[in-house]
């Protein structure tokens, strides 16, 4: 009896194993289930296949482009190139339109005016994503807008290790979050959540590099001939606002004159002391010669 007991406690003691560790799959699914990724569940075994049969995925050449273009109106260049890249399936990414001032000069116009002239160098930057399929022929229109090619670069790099790289770690914790065994280790919500954060960091690297792959950046300098603006100012020169020399001499003379009338007003003013005085220097002028004739001859 006691054998058919400790026989049945080992079953039971199976059954209940069992159960906890399926109790414990059926908790840890819907973190494994959250990204909504399609064909997840197959992706290590995608990827030893593909170990196993020494084959790849097709090449992940990403393609970049530079141009420096002169054209006749940045504008309209920019325009044009926009409007290219949309027809082919792009758009554009970026946009900066500038006109750099070389040099100014202030011609007068008028006594309260200047003729100001400024020497302006147009550039535009922009930067569009092209299929790369049709990067060839955008660059060959490309070079109809402009009236000359400054420089041209074509960059091919190839990604397909780094796509490799992000598709099996992916798998590897896929296959991680997915083995029975390995998964009752993961007791933890956070170190589950923490797994699967860095899946769909591989998923979305691996979203990049196709992206990448499909469209090509083109980055496109635009330059146009230097042109002359005119604009009529106010003079807000003070000092410039000066009368002409006749203006002056007159004003000079008219002035003198004014102040040749306050002198003599300002005598006309003193009549009594100046006629005082000629009378007093009068007397003693003729007291002086009464003093010669009186003196007797030695």
């Amino acid at each position: 009896m006691k054998k058919i007991a400790l026989a049945s406690f080992v079953v039971l003691l199976f059954s209940a194993c069992q159960q906890a560790g399926k109790s414990e799959q059926q908790d840890f699914a819907p973190i494994a289930d959250s990204t909504g990724y399609a064909g997840a569940g197959n992706g290590y075994q995608e990827a030893t296949d593909t170990i196993a049969s020494g084959t790849g995925p097709d090449s992940k050449l990403v393609k970049t482009a530079a141009l420096q273009l002169q054209v006749a109106d940045v504008h309209t260049g920019t325009r044009a190139l926009s409007d290219l890249a949309k027809s082919m399936g792009g758009g554009l990414r970026h946009q900066h339109v500038a006109a750099n001032e070389s040099a100014t000069r202030e011609l007068k116009k008028g006594d309260d005016s200047l003729l100001v002239l400024h020497a302006l160098a147009p550039t535009a930057s922009v930067t569009l994503r092209v299929p790369s399929s049709k990067l060839d022929e955008f660059l060959f229109e490309a070079s109809r807008v402009a009236s000359f090619i400054q420089s041209s670069d074509l960059d091919i790099d190839d990604r397909t290790l780094d796509y490799v790289s992000a598709q099996w770690r992916a798998a590897a914790r896929q296959q991680f979050l997915e083995n029975p065994g390995t998964s009752r280790k993961v007791t933890g919500s956070t170190t589950a959540l923490a797994i699967r954060d860095e899946q769909i960091g591989q998923r979305i690297e691996q979203r990049g590099i196709d992206d990448a792959v499909r469209f090509s950046t083109v980055r496109i300098e635009l330059a146009q001939p230097p042109l002359l603006r005119r604009e009529v100012v106010v003079n807000n020169n003070l000092e410039a606002y000066t009368p002409s020399f006749a203006s002056r001499l007159g004003d000079s003379l008219l002035r003198g004159w004014e102040l040749f009338a306050s002198v003599l007003l300002f005598g006309a003013n003193l009549w009594v002391f100046i006629l005082a005085g000629l009378l007093i220097w009068v007397a003693v002028r003729k007291w002086g010669k009464l003093q010669v004739r009186v003196q007797p001859a030695k």
